[in-house]
């Protein structure tokens, strides 16, 4: 039987100059000093009779709204599907530039975008148009089949000291996601196409480097690439909460043997999935003696059972905003620490953080005078079925316990969890962890422009919509 799925993958190099800042840490103030590794974005195209899904993998950090659904809406156009059909996924490296001017840059000149940035910005969504388009053009038809490994390189990073604070460290009695989801596409003569990996870890073992790279994901890729033939797509999971076991390293090449450890795992379970359905026709051959044969025969099995997708709008509130008198008490506190710091000829790497902090109150009191500041937030769920494979994209960092959920009561075989997908609304923390405190519930707000952080309960409703989203696809 001929296959009833087409396929095609496209790359596009986008690595940006060195006169660009890095985002991902306040501390590192200098511009891109220079390149460790390029930056790619991948994307794989699949169309089954009327559906078409598209994902787009980009070594970005975020890519915040409204430049993700601009961006998604380009692409659909460019491959003939709807916007909802479109996953456009950051692995999240913080060695890469900014992405949208809707968004505050965290380190470098935290005032404002340079030109570079701006022209950066302005090229990247159509690199993107350029990646669906070789994908489109490539399609061929095509097989898939999915597996889950295990690489315990990751850990959660919430540990709480003996004072009761919350730093971001290591919690070896923490919840953590050790899976390797991998999805495996060939074209139907069984030649590889397309490997698309999703591991939950934050890529920041070098964070503090001045050179661009995709952290271990660059190396990740190399690995699987070499010993599978097939271009690889990496997503991150829901890794709000969970931190590579080496992270804040100055060597690189602790980057490299991470990124390895996980592309060997990820290519022995890619070589171990047979997309063609076979079935084993024991038989009998003589030698010297009779010995027994299991051949393995094709399958006549369609490619495509089922795909489909189902997308869900959530409008998440937020945690209760300070009072104008408030703002204006945190703002002026903030600006008096940057003037003691500059007097005091402080280094810059104590001086950037400070600024951060002081922009974001500024942006936070004006927003608080005009009425602007707002009290929610929107966020599009999104679930792709392919046969009785699920995938689950949330935008934002998600924390490992809403994808442990999600899988746990998934009725696919196997689900990929995919965070940073299709906007950026910051971290989604459990309900008991608002008064656990700790950066991501007390401070990562700042970083993505809003004036508090998500509300008590977000992460809850989101796994509510998840799973409600599965039931109806797994229902058809």
């Amino acid at each position: 039987m001929a296959s009833n799925l087409l396929a095609g993958v496209g790359r596009v190099n986008i690595t940006p100059p060195l006169g660009v800042d890095i985002m991902g840490t306040s501390r590192r103030w200098q511009h891109a000093q220079g390149i460790h590794e390029d930056l790619l974005a991948t994307c794989l195209v699949l169309r089954a009779e009327a559906t078409c899904v598209v994902l787009v993998s980009c070594d970005l950090l975020v890519i915040p709204d409204p430049t993700a659904q601009e961006w998604r809406t380009r692409i659909a156009q460019i491959v003939g599907t709807e916007p909802g059909c479109v996953l456009l996924g950051c692995t999240h490296t913080h060695n890469g530039p900014a992405t949208s001017p809707h968004m505050p840059k965290i380190g470098g000149d935290q005032t404002s975008l340079n030109a570079a940035e701006h022209a950066y910005i302005a090229h990247l969504g159509h690199q993107l148009e350029s990646a669906a388009f070789a994908a489109t053009s490539a399609l061929k038809p095509a097989r898939l089949a999915a597996g889950v490994g295990k690489a315990d390189l990751n850990i959660n990073r919430r540990e709480m000291l003996p004072d009761g604070r919350t730093v971001i460290g290591r919690n070896i009695d923490g919840p953590c996601d050790e899976d390797v989801s991998v999805l495996r596409i060939d074209t139907e003569d069984g030649a590889p196409l397309a490997a698309v990996v999703t591991y939950t870890s934050h890529p920041v073992i070098s964070p503090h480097s001045h050179l661009i790279s995709p952290d271990f994901v660059g190396s990740t890729r190399r690995v699987v690439e070499q010993l599978t033939s097939a271009p690889l797509l990496f997503f991150t999971g829901a890794a709000g909460n969970i931190n590579n076991r080496n992270y804040l390293e100055t060597d690189l090449r602790i980057v490299e043997r991470v990124g390895r450890q996980l592309g060997c795992e990820a290519a022995r379970v890619f070589l171990g999935l047979k997309p063609q359905p076979t079935e084993v026709r024991p038989d009998f051959i003589q030698s010297v003696s009779s010995l027994k044969i299991y051949p393995e025969v094709p399958v006549d099995e369609p490619a495509i059972r089922c795909m489909a997708v189902a997308n869900a709008d959530l409008q998440l509130d937020l945690e209760p905003l300070p009072t104008v008198e408030e703002a204006e008490q945190i703002a002026a506190e903030k600006q008096r620490i940057v003037t003691k710091l500059t007097e005091e000829g402080a280094e810059k790497t104590a001086i950037n953080p400070a600024i951060y902090q002081w922009l974001w109150a500024q942006s936070t009191l004006n927003g608080m005078r005009t009425g602007a500041a707002p009290t929610s937030i929107h966020a599009e769920i999104q679930v792709m079925r392919i046969n009785d494979i699920a995938l689950v994209a949330v935008p934002g960092e998600a924390f490992v316990e809403i994808a442990l959920q999600v899988k746990a009561q998934s009725p696919a075989v196997t689900t990929i969890f995919v965070g940073y997908a299709n906007g950026a609304i910051g971290y989604i923390p459990m309900r008991e962890d608002y008064t656990r405190g700790g950066y991501e519930v007390r401070e990562a707000h700042k970083g993505y422009g809003l004036p508090a952080a998500l509300g008590r309960g977000s992460a809850e409703q989101i796994v509510d919509t998840c799973l409600q989203l599965l039931r109806e696809l797994w229902e058809q």
